[in-house]
């Protein structure tokens, strides 16, 4: 077992039998101890942390936890791991990995629209050629068979190209609208709703706007 970090000396195992003896005797100092060392902690797997929102209600880790385990390829996690996890939680997952995987193969098949620069003398070759550039390159990438590549990473590549003939009006406007396209998915709404049957989570995660490509403000660093 990897030892724990210097800042945080005590083990998992120990932090969370603290926890379920603060739990079961309600000792308010031994919960809170456990809870703050154990958010932190390098490691705690993130199945076990999710196992601990639900069964401790923990709410303040269940947002962050979440869309950390999101950022992960099924794939990575083994069986013993995703059984720790309980089944709403987990259908919720699979439901939200699932909407994503889907929006990534609409943008790699929709271009979003280009927008026309108000300098911009040839709107229609710059809206086709901004198509074309779209499917050479961001398009290609999202659907890549054997390399994944987060969204930050195909915008930025996009951004460092040239794009021309698409005038460089329309093709500054065109990039700014592709980094805010709205995907069809609220992420926080999808989990709020998969979660309502567990009645003590209905209110843990607040509206925090919709889900963007690439949305600054919940992307993990693997879609």
């Amino acid at each position: 077992m990897n030892e724990p970090s210097p800042t945080n000396t005590e083990s998992v195992p120990f932090l969370i039998s603290l926890l379920k003896m603060g739990a079961v005797f309600d000792i308010e100092v031994a919960k809170s101890h456990a809870i703050h060392h154990l958010e932190t902690h390098p490691d705690l797997h993130l199945t076990t942390k999710l196992q601990l929102c639900h069964r401790f209600r923990i709410i303040a880790w269940l947002s962050l936890t979440f869309k950390a385990l999101v950022s992960q390829p099924i794939e990575s996690l083994d069986p013993s791991a995703l059984a720790q996890i309980p089944t709403y939680i987990l259908h919720a997952l699979i439901q939200v990995k699932h909407r994503i995987m889907m929006h990534r193969l609409t943008l790699a098949a929709v271009t979003p629209p280009a927008l026309d620069g108000i300098s911009c003398l040839t709107p229609v070759t710059c809206a086709l050629e901004w198509e074309a550039v779209w499917k050479e390159g961001p398009a290609e990438m999202l659907h890549h068979p054997d390399i994944f590549y987060p969204g930050r990473n195909i915008l930025a590549e996009l951004e460092s190209v040239d794009i021309s003939p698409v005038c460089s009006d329309c093709g500054e406007m065109s990039i700014s609208n592709a980094k805010v396209f709205p995907v069809c998915i609220n992420i926080t709404s999808a989990i709020m709703y998969l979660l309502r049957q567990h009645t003590s989570l209905q209110n843990s995660l607040s509206p925090d706007g919709q889900f963007f490509f690439p949305p600054e403000e919940l992307i993990p660093s693997r879609l």
